[in-house]
Formats: structure tokens, sequence, C-alpha cells
């Protein structure tokens, strides 16, 4: 049986929880869908060592808000750097919130 963490699906799953984020649920995939944050956090995890550019962190940060993951967003947003990228957050009281959290 394959470890869930050794393959490339969970970069493929970042990116479809990632698309009907932005598309249709808006701030609420995690409660409005079975999308399955653990699995999304791998997945980001692999994106944001392969590709380390600030879209790629700011929205792995994002996601982890969302899912209220304190950990993770603790850790990533030691790696995020000015400008915040409005189009990831939305607003800056929710990114004042998630750093303020984290």
């Amino acid at each position: 049986m394959q470890d869930i963490e050794d393959t490339g699906d969970n970069v493929l799953y970042a990116r479809m929880g990632w698309y009907i984020e932005e598309t249709i649920y808006k701030g609420l995939v995690f409660t409005k869908t079975n999308v399955n944050w653990n699995r999304m956090s791998l997945g980001f995890k692999s994106i944001v060592k392969d590709f380390p550019d600030q879209w790629n962190v700011q929205a792995y940060a994002y996601y982890a808000c969302l899912a209220m993951d304190r950990d993770v967003a603790t850790d990533i947003f030691k790696d995020i750097k000015p400008p915040i990228i409005m189009q990831i957050w939305g607003s800056d009281s929710f990114y004042n919130t998630c750093k303020d959290i984290s």
C-alpha cells in the first residue's frame, strides 16, 4: 500500500481544493465540503517546497487559517514577506486576524 505522504496526488488535491475555494466556496471550503485539510496541507508543503514564491506561501497560510490550524499557520507565517497579496487574503482584517492567532 502506498503511503499518502509519498504521492504527488496531494499536490493535485491541494490545487483542486484551492480552486473550488476560490471559485465556489469563498472562505467556506472546510465547512461546506469534505475537503480534507490534512491532505491539502501535505500538498501545500510540496508546492511550497518546490515553488517557494510568496503566492504559494501566502496561500498556504490562508488555508491553514481557514482550517484553523494554528500550528501550521504559525510555522508558515514565518516565511511571509511583504507585500501582502490581497488576492489571496481578501482583506487586511482577515490577514491580521490570522497573523495575530498564529
